[in-house]
């Protein structure tokens, strides 16, 4: 009879994988009034951004209209994920792709600026968090300034340990800024709530406005002290069972590889079915116990990769 041997790798020196992805609203897509799965291309025009506060039944200007996913045309549209906090904000297409971008101004005096919304998440310590945006000048030309884009704890913006950012008043076309937090930025605001403002600070003017497109969050952490453990099921066949102390806040892949030639954490996600079988082993969260694990090779290391859920 062929026995079956499973091997651990401890990976308790890696730190958790940052998650980056798009927020809600990042690439600041419009959709149909009050119908949240439906979205809504502008045609022409232009969405200045008055009260209501959130944004929606918002009011097409400039002789524009939107066509709807659901093949309707219409003269008003809804953008989630955002909440206007002060300034003159418009929405048009002049966006990374051609599609809507948020142009921000403090043409008349003030600053311009708008807030995720809801929240990321909170402050979480042993965690560093990084935000980007890309940012051009209205038609292709320079960016104006001064920008706003901050990461704010329960609305009050945090001090970045790090930044890069455009040399205003910049070139043509967009660039990519960034900002980051690390545990000298979030130290005093641990449990607050996350978001993101942007905009343009005062002193600017209309030929200053700033265009935005593709916000993005990430969140790094520090590795918790999990450790994985098996032993063979009491089910018959070649099967185990995993257990690990799981983390509030984590995501776990359980990743597998038949030899030792290349780095546990490029290792891929274990999927003992296949494609049409049963789910990978792959961000399991509030779980910490995988039980009757089918391995059919003779020899298999797995490893679990723990990664910083929002």
């Amino acid at each position: 009879m062929k026995k079956t041997t499973a091997l651990l790798l401890s990976l308790s020196s890696l730190p958790c994988l940052a998650q980056t992805e798009l927020v809600p609203g990042g690439d600041f897509q419009l959709n149909k009034p009050g119908e949240p799965e439906v979205t809504a291309t502008l045609a022409g025009g232009f969405v200045p951004w008055n009260p209501p506060n959130p944004p929606t039944n918002l009011a097409i200007a400039g002789g524009g209209s939107a066509t709807y996913g659901d093949n309707t045309t219409g003269e008003n549209v809804d953008l989630l994920g955002w909440k206007k906090i002060q300034g003159n904000i418009d929405l048009l297409n002049n966006g990374v792709d051609g599609t809507v971008g948020c142009n921000a101004f403090a043409a008349w005096g003030g600053d311009s600026r708008i807030e995720s919304d809801p929240a990321l998440g909170t402050v979480q310590a042993g965690s560093v968090y990084t935000i980007t945006v890309q940012v051009g000048g209205p038609d292709g030309g320079p960016i104006g300034g001064p920008l706003a884009f901050h990461l704010a704890a329960d609305g009050v913006p945090m001090t970045p340990s790090s930044q890069v950012d455009v040399t205003l008043p910049g070139t043509g076309g967009f660039q990519e800024i960034s900002r980051t937090y690390d545990a000298t930025s979030i130290g005093d605001h641990l449990g607050k709530a996350l978001t993101i403002i942007l905009g343009v600070e005062d002193a600017n003017d209309l030929g200053g406005r700033v265009i935005f497109d593709n916000v993005s969050f990430g969140v790094e952490g520090a590795p918790s002290q999990v450790v994985l453990s098996l032993a063979p099921s009491k089910e018959k066949g070649s099967t185990f069972d995993f257990s690990w102390n799981s983390v509030e806040g984590r995501l776990y892949d359980l990743v597998t590889s038949s030899d030792l030639s290349t780095p546990a954490a490029t290792w891929p996600v274990y999927d003992p079915d296949g494609e049409g079988g049963e789910a990978p082993y792959g961000n399991l969260e509030g779980i910490s116990e995988l039980l009757g694990v089918p391995v059919t090779e003779s020899k298999r290391f797995f490893a679990l990769i723990e990664k910083v859920s929002r």
